[in-house]
């Protein structure tokens, strides 16, 4: 059996009140009553992240991936909802997350660089094998994952990791706005990056990020570059998932995401259907505020067609009111598309949402609509 090694979740085990997070007033209430976030300490190999648990003995657990320039900082207020619905949480850094860049793309200060989803991935695994190993009133694990995250936890489901039982380690994965196509994010974000600006700087940051997880240089070795690109995709793992022993899939994500195409869930919810994976498709149009854009315009997220009719209407001296939901931030707690993640998730592990191939639109209006 591994050893246990997390110091303030064996505390915490032991009665012992473990550091209490100054963002436990993300979960409404009494703060004091409120389940904290506690940073992992003693993880092996290095490992770093943040967990809370219920004041109950958990029967659910639920591991979250971070997206691009993001660390498990940004998970602290999912974590302490999960929490207060009574299961586990825990979110993983991705280890090598923080390194400087490259000269033309220099990291600022907190700004959190790297591509590092096989380290994500590896951690993900590593992290739901303890929880489950330390509390064995757990009986569903959820993995959930927001953009680049979405490349993380692919891959994680896609392991075929198994609890000590040998039961499959997951039951449930869902994809928010996840970048499962890595291939073609790369090339978008070459694309971009030639195109200068705001948006080909960041892009310019994610391409170098992605070369360096490959370890190779595209210019000088194009051919087995283009093969480990191909093989950081979760695309081409669509059979492994399928036969991984999860329960179902779900993907969310906006029609309009400026970020990670819709294609991208789309490419993959076929192919996992294709080898008879239950696998639902929830479509978000119109965002939460599209009637009030001013009133919480960051909701919005980033757009596609904000790249095209922004500067043509910025030139006319009008803002782009964006109606349609865009690429979230994983953080939030209200943006549709990241609200109805983790809605999904934690349907289908309480089992009020059953796992079938379905399709479905999310409205801001409408809220979300069967689609026959």
């Amino acid at each position: 059996m591994r050893k246990l090694a997390l110091v303030s979740l064996l505390a915490m085990a032991a009665g012992l009140a473990p550091a209490v997070s100054s963002a436990s007033s993300c979960v409404p209430g009494d703060p004091n009553a409120a389940p904290s976030v506690t940073e992992l300490e003693g993880f092996p190999e290095g490992r770093s992240g943040r967990y809370a648990l219920p004041n109950e003995a958990p029967t659910m657990l639920v591991v979250y991936a971070h997206g691009y320039r993001n660390t498990s900082a940004s998970w602290t207020c999912h974590l302490l909802d999960a929490a207060s619905k009574g299961a586990a949480a825990v979110a993983m850094d991705n280890r090598g997350t923080g390194y400087a860049g490259g000269p033309d793309h220099p990291a600022a200060p907190g700004d959190n660089r790297g591509w590092f989803v096989r380290e994500g991935a590896q951690d993900a695994i590593a992290a739901a094998q303890y929880f489950v190993e330390a509390y064995p009133t757990i009986d569903m694990v959820g993995l959930l994952g927001v953009s680049m995250g979405g490349n993380t936890s692919g891959l994680a489901a896609a392991a075929q990791a198994l609890r000590e039982s040998g039961r499959p380690l997951f039951d449930y994965w869902v994809s928010v706005e996840g970048a499962v196509n890595v291939a073609e994010t790369y090339a978008a974000a070459s694309v971009a990056e030639r195109a200068g600006g705001q948006l080909g700087s960041y892009a310019g940051g994610a391409r170098e990020d992605i070369e360096q997880q490959l370890g190779l240089n595209p210019r000088e070795h194009p051919v087995a570059f283009a093969r480990a690109l191909a093989n950081l995709s979760v695309v081409p793992l669509a059979h492994e998932i399928a036969t991984s022993g999860l329960r179902g899939v779900a993907f969310v994500h906006a029609l309009d995401d400026g970020l990670v195409p819709y294609n991208q869930s789309r490419e993959l919810l076929a192919l996992l259907r294709g080898y008879a994976m239950r696998a639902s498709m929830y479509t978000v149009l119109r965002r939460n505020d599209w009637q009030n854009p001013g009133s919480a315009s960051t909701e919005g997220g980033t757009v596609a067609t904000g790249h095209a009719l922004g500067p043509v209407m910025s030139a006319a001296g009008q803002q782009y009111p964006a109606p349609l939901a865009g690429h979230g931030w994983e953080g939030s707690s209200s943006h549709l598309v990241i609200k109805t993640g983790f809605d999904v998730l934690f349907d289908l592990m309480r089992g009020t949402r059953a796992p079938a191939n379905d399709e479905f639109l999310v409205d801001g209006d409408l809220g979300v609509v069967p689609v026959a």
